[in-house]
C-alpha cells in the first residue's frame, strides 16, 4: 500500500516560502498573500495566478479575490520583477529604500507615468513610500540622480534616512556643477522629500562635502540635519582638515569656521559650539591640553575632571558644568560643588595604592561611587585626618558621601580589613553587603588578631552584615575549608555566605573524613545555613568522585554545584564520553553522592559523540544546546558529519537526551537518508537520484515518497524525472562504480563518456540507449559520435593521463593500448578531444615487458 507523508509538502513548502526556495523566512499564515508574490509563485511553478491563488487558499491562507486578481495591471508579470522581465530576480519588500528610484527608473523603460507605476505597485503589495508624491512623467537625466553613483545606473540611491538628504544634495550639485539648490528642487520634483537651501553656495566645492560627510572625508554616510552637529563632529572636521592641530588658537578658529559654514549649508549647531573659545579645547580634552583624546558626550563627564579643571585654572565648578551642557554634554555631575578648588581639597579625591602611597594618578572617586569607604580609609591613613572630617570635605567638594559613623582614628590595618585580598587594594569589601565568613578567618589568621576583634573592628568601619563566627584560634586547615579551591595560601577564590554541598564532598575526598564530619567542621567555622541531603550521607568519597561534580573548564579553578542545583547536561555527557560508560550510570553515581538536581532523561547507552551532538560548534566545547529546546535539522546534519554516522543515529540520540526535532522520527528514517538504504553516513544532504531510487526499491515506495521524506529530515529537495518507479538499471547506472551502491552520480551532473560506456556495457545496452536513459534521469550527457564498448580501454589510458593537448601524450596512450598514434589520434579526435595536429606514425609500438602491477 502506497506510504505518504504528510509533514512535508514541497510545494507548499515552495510556494510559502517568502523567496520561493523552500526555505525560511515563510509567509504568515494568518496574513493575506501579497499579489505580487502570488504573480511570482505562477511564474516559478509555471501555473495561472489562479491555479496558484487556489492552493494557496487550500492551504488556509488569505487571497486575493479573483474579481482583485483581475483588476492587477496587465503588465504586473514584468512589474514584479527586477529586471522587468517577468523572470527571476524578483521585486521583495526588502527593496523598500530603493523603490522610489526602481519606480522611476521602470517609468523611463516602460514610457509611463512613474504616478500611475507607483500606484500600481501598491496594488501590488509591494512597499511604497509616499505614492502620492511621484512625478507625471521623468526623463533619462533624472534616472542620474536616483542612481547610487550618480550614473544613471543600478545601484539605486536608497531612500533611508531623509535627515541625510542634504549630503545627498550637496554631493549632487558638485558632481553636476549646477546650484545646491537647484538639484534639490530636481530631488523635491521626484518626490524626495527635501531640506530648505535657501543660504547654500551657488556652487559646492570639496570642502563642503567633507563638512557635511561623517567621515570628515566627502562621501557617504552624511551627517544627519535634524539634530545640531556636536562638538566631537566639529573637533573631527578641525582634525582632518588643518595641518597643525597644537596650535590652540589657530584649532579654535578653524572650529569657529567649520561651524558657520555647516550653518551656511543648513546644519544646526549648539549656541555653545558656535561660540566655541579656546579654554573650551582645554576642558573638553581628556588631558586638558586642548588636544585629543576629547571627552565623549555620550559618556559621564567625571566630577573629578570639573574639579581638577577648576584647581588648574581658577574656574569655578559649577560655572563650567553650565559651560559643559552649552556644548553638548548631557550627562555632567549633578548637585551643587564647591565654589573654589584648591589642590589640597582636590587631593582628598585622588585614589592611591597602599604600596605606592605618592602617586596620585591611579584613579579618582566618583561622584557617586559605591568604594567611598576604602577611599576614606585611605585618605585618613595618608593624611593623618579623622575620616569624619574627611567625609565632610569631600561632600564639600560635591561627592555624595553616605554619612556613616566611623572611628576617629584609623590605621593601615583598617585598609587591608577592608579589602577583599586583605592588601590594601581593590577589589573592595561593599559596605551594603554581607561579609564572608572567608574574609573574616583570612583577616584574623592574616593580622594575629581574634575573630572576635576582627568581627568588632569591622563593625566599627560600617560594616554591619557580619556572619555568626565564633571565637578561635584559625588554622591553615580552616583557610583550606573556606577556599574553593582548598588552597590556603595561594587561592584567589574564596566562599561566599554559603557552602555549596560539592565543596562539602571535595573536603571530604582530600581530607579523607567522612561528609557529616566536614558538614559539622562548617557549621563550627559559622556557615549555619548549610544544606544537606535528606538521604543518608555517603560514608566517603573517593578522589575518583570528584570528576563527577567539578564544574567549571579547569580543574584549578572549579565551580562546586549546590545540592539542589542542576548538573549541566554537557558536563555528564563529557564525563560518561571520557569513562566510556552510559551517561545514566554518571547520574546513579551522582544521586548515590546526594545530588537531587540532575537534567532528564539520561540514556543507559553509551556514546561517545555526545558531547559533539549537543554542541552549538559540533566539537566536544561549548556553546551548547539549550536543554529541551528543538534542534534544526542543519544541526542534526552538521553533528552527524562531524561525529561520522547517520544523521538518523543523531537524530535518534537528541530524542533520548531530550531534544526535540523538527520531524517525527521513524525507523525506517535509518534506510531512506544512508547513501546505500542499509543505515550507514551518507557524505552529503544534497545526493543525488540514485539513494532515492535504491531506498524506494528496499522499502517498497514509490521514488516521490522517498524524495519526500527526505526533504522533511533536512535533504535537500529534488525534482524527480518522470518514471514509473524504482527501476534496478537506473539504479546501476546512477552508481560511479556501477554495482547500485554509494558513491553517486551528483544531481544534475556530466557523467564521463567513460561512465556511459562501462553503463552500457554492464547492462548489455548501447551507448545511445544508456545515454538516453541518463538523460532522462536529470543527467547532461552528449555523445560525441560513434562509440562502444571497444573505446574503454583508450578511455581508461586517457583517464590516467587526465588530458590529451600534447604530442607526447598521445604517443603514451599509444604505448599503454598497443594501438599506432595515427590510430590514437583519430580515435581520440573522434571522442572529442582535442589533439594537436601532427604527423602520427601508422606503426603500432612493439610489445614490450609487462608492467609490475
Amino acid at each position: 500500500m502506497p506510504h505518504t507523508s504528510d509533514a512535508y509538502d514541497p510545494d507548499a513548502k515552495l510556494l510559502t516560502s517568502a523567496h520561493l526556495d523552500r526555505r525560511a523566512p515563510w509567509l504568515a499564515p494568518g496574513e493575506p498573500v501579497p499579489p505580487y508574490h502570488l504573480l511570482q509563485a505562477a511564474v516559478t511553478t509555471g501555473r495561472t495566478a489562479a491555479e496558484v491563488r487556489d492552493r494557496f487558499a487550500e492551504l488556509g491562507h488569505q487571497v486575493p479575490s479573483a474579481e482583485e486578481l483581475a483588476a492587477l495591471p496587465a503588465d504586473a508579470m514584468k512589474l514584479v520583477s527586477c529586471n522587468l522581465d517577468g523572470v527571476s530576480p524578483w521585486m521583495r519588500p526588502h527593496f523598500a529604500p530603493r523603490m522610489r528610484a526602481h519606480i522611476l527608473w521602470a517609468a523611463a523603460q516602460l514610457k509611463r507615468s512613474p504616478a500611475e507605476l507607483a500606484s500600481e505597485y501598491a496594488a501590488l503589495g509591494l512597499p511604497v513610500r509616499d505614492p502620492g508624491r511621484f512625478p507625471a512623467s521623468v526623463d533619462e537625466d533624472d534616472l542620474i540622480l536616483v542612481s547610487d553613483r550618480l550614473s544613471g545606473e543600478w545601484p539605486w540611491y536608497e531612500e533611508t534616512d531623509p535627515a541625510t538628504m542634504r549630503g545627498r544634495i550637496l554631493r549632487t550639485a558638485e558632481r553636476l556643477e549646477v546650484p545646491p539648490a537647484e538639484v534639490a528642487a530636481r530631488y523635491a520634483g521626484l518626490g524626495y522629500r527635501t531640506p530648505a537651501l535657501g543660504s547654500a553656495p551657488e556652487r559646492v566645492r570639496r570642502r563642503e562635502l567633507r563638512l557635511a560627510s561623517d567621515r570628515v572625508d566627502g562621501s557617504a554616510p552624511w551627517l544627519a540635519d535634524d539634530a545640531p552637529v556636536p562638538l566631537r563632529q566639529i573637533l573631527l572636521i578641525v582634525d582632518r582638515t588643518e595641518d597643525d592641530t597644537k596650535d590652540l588658537e589657530r584649532t579654535t578658529a578653524a572650529a569657529v569656521l567649520a561651524c558657520r559654514d555647516l550653518t551656511a549649508l543648513g546644519y544646526r549647531i549648539e549656541p555653545g559650539v558656535a561660540g566655541l573659545i579656546t579654554e573650551d579645547l582645554l576642558l573638553v580634552s581628556q588631558e586638558m591640553n586642548g588636544v585629543p583624546p576629547w571627552l565623549d558626550e555620550a559618556a559621564p563627564v567625571p566630577v573629578d575632571h570639573v574639579l581638577r579643571f577648576a584647581e588648574k585654572h581658577g574656574r569655578n565648578p559649577n560655572a563650567l558644568v553650565i559651560r559643559l551642557t552649552r556644548l553638548g554634554y548631557r550627562e555632567v555631575p549633578t548637585g551643587s560643588l564647591a565654589d573654589r578648588v584648591d589642590a589640597a581639597e582636590l587631593s582628598l579625591a585622588a585614589t592611591t595604592r597602599m604600596d605606592r602611597p605618592d602617586d596620585l594618578t591611579q584613579r579618582w572617586l566618583r561622584q557617586d561611587d559605591p568604594h567611598w569607604l576604602s577611599h576614606v580609609l585611605k585618605v585618613a591613613v595618608r593624611t593623618g585626618r579623622p575620616p569624619a572630617e574627611v567625609m565632610a570635605r569631600l561632600r564639600a567638594l560635591g561627592f555624595r558621601i553616605p554619612g556613616a559613623a566611623l572611628p576617629a582614628t584609623v590605621s593601615a590595618e583598617d585598609v587591608r580589613l577592608v579589602s577583599r585580598s586583605l592588601d590594601g587594594d581593590a577589589p573592595w569589601l561593599d559596605p551594603t553587603a554581607p561579609v564572608s565568613v572567608a574574609h573574616v578567618l583570612r583577616a584574623a589568621h592574616t593580622t594575629g588578631a581574634s575573630v572576635r576583634e576582627v568581627l568588632a573592628r569591622l563593625e566599627e568601619l560600617g560594616l554591619t552584615r557580619l556572619p555568626a563566627v565564633p571565637d578561635r584560634a584559625v588554622t591553615e586547615e580552616d583557610l583550606q575549608l573556606v577556599s574553593v579551591d582548598g588552597r590556603a595560601r595561594t587561592s584567589g577564590r574564596w566562599l561566599g555566605s554559603t557552602v555549596p554541598y560539592g565543596r562539602v564532598l571535595y573536603a571530604a575526598a582530600t581530607t579523607g573524613r567522612g561528609v557529616q564530619e566536614i558538614a559539622d567542621r562548617y557549621r563550627e567555622l559559622g556557615h549555619t545555613d548549610l544544606a544537606l541531603p535528606e538521604t543518608p550521607l555517603p560514608e566517603s568519597v573517593s578522589e575518583d568522585d570528584l570528576s563527577l561534580f567539578r564544574l567549571g573548564s579547569h580543574t584549578w579553578a572549579p565551580d562546586w554545584p549546590g545540592l539542589d542545583e542542576e548538573i549541566p547536561l554537557p558536563h555528564i555527557l563529557l564525563r560518561a564520553s571520557a569513562e566510556g560508560v552510559a551517561p545514566a550510570e554518571i547520574g546513579r553515581r551522582l544521586r548515590t553522592l546526594g545530588f537531587r538536581g540532575l537534567p532528564a532523561p539520561l540514556p543507559d547507552t553509551p556514546f561517545p559523540g555526545d558531547p559533539v551532538l549537543i554542541s552549538g560548534a559540533q566539537r566536544p566545547t561549548a556553546p551548547w544546546l539549550a536543554p529541551h529546546t528543538t534542534v534544526s535539522t542543519d544541526h542534526v546534519w552538521a553533528a552527524a558529519r562531524a561525529s561520522g554516522v547517520s544523521p538518523y543515529d543523531v537524530a535518534n540520540r537528541l530524542l533520548a537526551l531530550g531534544f526535540g526535532l523538527p520531524f517525527t522520527l521513524r525507523p525506517e528514517d535509518r534506510l531512506i537518508v544512508g547513501p546505500d538504504a542499509d543505515g550507514g553516513a551518507p557524505r552529503s544532504r544534497y545526493a543525488g537520484l540514485g539513494p532515492v531510487l535504491l531506498a524506494a526499491k528496499t522499502l517498497g515506495r514509490t521514488p516521490t515518497e522517498i524524495a519526500t521524506r527526505r526533504a522533511e529530515l533536512g535533504c535537500a529537495w529534488q525534482d524527480l524525472p518522470e518514471t514509473a518507479g524504482p527501476d534496478d538499471e537506473d539504479i546501476l547506472v546512477l552508481s560511479e562504480n556501477l554495482d547500485s551502491r554509494a558513491p553517486w552520480l551528483e544531481r544534475n551532473s556530466t557523467p564521463s563518456l567513460l561512465h556511459v560506456l562501462r553503463a552500457a556495457r554492464a547492462t548489455g545496452r548501447t551507448p545511445q540507449e544508456t545515454a538516453g536513459r541518463l538523460t532522462r534521469l536529470g543527467h547532461d550527457v552528449t555523445l560525441p559520435g560513434p562509440v562502444g564498448p571497444e573505446d574503454i580501454p583508450l578511455l581508461e589510458a586517457v583517464g590516467r593521463i587526465r588530458q590529451v593537448t600534447e604530442v607526447e601524450h598521445v604517443l603514451t596512450v599509444a604505448s599503454r593500448t598497443g594501438r599506432s598514434p595515427a590510430e590514437v589520434a583519430a580515435s581520440l579526435s573522434a571522442l572529442g578531444f582535442d589533439v594537436r595536429a601532427a604527423a602520427y606514425p601508422a606503426r603500432r609500438p612493439a610489445p614490450g615487458r609487462p608492467r609490475r602491477p
